[in-house]
């Protein structure tokens, strides 16, 4: 039986999520998906790469302790 595994999405941690999104919106041309400042947590991407950009609350409420943290979607 082969497994089949998803996509790997990287959280990343950033100090302000909406400057953060805008950086990769408007300098690295990704699209913001879902999500802000309110939630702690955005999903973005570009083309085939999707990464989560996530707050110190959220990692802090969730103990995402970790530098980056992959994630398998």
């Amino acid at each position: 039986m082969e497994h089949v595994f998803p996509g790997a999405v990287p959280e990343i941690p950033v100090s302000d999520l909406d400057s953060a999104g805008a950086y990769y919106q408007n300098q690295l041309g990704f699209t913001i998906d879902w999500g802000g400042e309110d939630g702690g947590i955005a999903g973005i991407s570009k083309g085939s790469c999707r990464m989560f950009l996530t707050n110190r609350a959220f990692r802090e409420h969730y103990g995402n302790a970790a530098p980056v943290l992959v994630w398998l979607n």
